[in-house]
């Protein structure tokens, strides 16, 4: 019984665990897509800086929405190949919680088992008297 004990509170601390590291996986995805924005626009007007005055309005919009473009398709090419990573993890981290949970109520209910059947051969006994 007390392996079942031991069991569901690693389970427990698994699940605990994986709560820990979601809330830590969301405060980093936001302060990496800050991060990725501040980039984006440093990257264009270092690019507007070192260019030529562009001769049209439209050249330099052209120039502009090209520039962001490039930049969005990086970041969510990289947010996704993070992304998955981190649903790789979760994954491996939910299915080890599951198996100790698991573990856990076989051993408890092994344990349950045993006590009912002891309790039915004690009425056994007393009806018998």
């Amino acid at each position: 019984m007390q392996e079942a004990w031991l069991l569901l509170g690693e389970a427990e601390n698994v699940l605990a665990h994986l709560r820990r590291r979601r809330e830590k996986d969301q405060a980093s995805l936001s302060q990496l897509c800050l991060s990725s924005q501040h980039e984006c626009v440093d990257d264009f007007c270092d690019d507007f800086q070192s260019q030529p005055q562009a001769d049209t309005q439209d050249q330099l919009s052209e120039n502009l929405l090209e520039a962001v473009d490039a930049e969005v398709h990086n970041n969510v090419r990289e947010l996704k190949r993070k992304f998955f990573v981190a649903l790789a993890c979760l994954r491996q981290k939910v299915a080890a919680g599951l198996q100790a949970l698991r573990s856990a109520v076989e051993a408890i209910w092994g344990e349950l088992k045993c006590f009912f059947f002891s309790v039915g051969q004690v009425f056994k006994s007393l009806i018998q008297v």
